[in-house]
């Protein structure tokens, strides 16, 4: 609300909605009086990450090996790995899910590691009814001789507190990991395992 206090200041409300990438945001608010004239007041918020219990889907992927990328990618309705437009990975971090005045039904890759160990987090805080596909890629090693076996975990939430932990281990750069699948129907959630190795397939995208 717009008001005048007791020491004739202007009062009003600023709403900052968080959503999208993790950082710091800058706006500006103009005041226009009657008489035509302009004040600018520049305001800041910080968008934050939600914690795991408070969004539809939250995905943590973590590895043993320094020196090596590994990459989390969650595909929507049964698209592929490195579908534009439908797959959030390190490439298109915030891609535009749901409807486009809303933020909460967008997947965020919070998180991208790139030399080891991880965590890499990827939250979709509402998420549309549909189908969404977890994937783990192994994208690059450095400074080994050889290609090192990377034993990995998975971890995943759903709202409503079901959570596990996958494992698995990827012996190839280039290899994929097909996780399972989260089925969203009716506000209901649901994990089915996959557990699938594409050893091959995907090289092309890796390094």
């Amino acid at each position: 609300p717009l008001g005048i206090n007791a020491q004739q200041q202007l009062v009003f409300d600023v709403e900052f909605s968080a959503g999208g990438l993790s950082g710091a945001s800058e706006g500006i608010v103009e005041i226009v009086t009657p008489f035509g004239v302009v004040t600018r007041v520049g305001v800041a918020g910080t968008t934050v990450a939600p914690p795991p219990n408070a969004v539809d889907l939250w995905l943590s992927l973590s590895w043993d090996t320094i020196d090596t990328d590994l990459d989390l990618h969650l595909v929507r309705n049964d698209r592929t790995p490195f579908s534009q437009g439908d797959d959030c990975y390190f490439e298109f971090r915030n891609p535009e899910w749901g409807e486009p005045a809303l933020m909460r039904d967008d997947p965020v890759l919070d998180r991208d590691d790139r030399d080891g160990f991880g965590p890499e987090i990827l939250d979709l805080s509402t998420a549309p009814d549909g189908t969404y596909d977890i994937y783990v890629h192994y994208y690059r090693y450095t400074e080994h001789s050889s290609v090192p076996a990377v034993a990995v975990d998975l971890e995943y939430r759903l709202r409503g507190g079901i959570q596990d932990v996958r494992q698995f281990t990827l012996r190839a750069c280039g290899a994929m990991w097909r996780v399972g699948r989260v089925t969203k129907s009716g506000g209901g959630l649901a994990f089915s395992p996959a557990d699938v190795l594409e050893p091959t397939r995907w090289a092309p995208n890796a390094m």
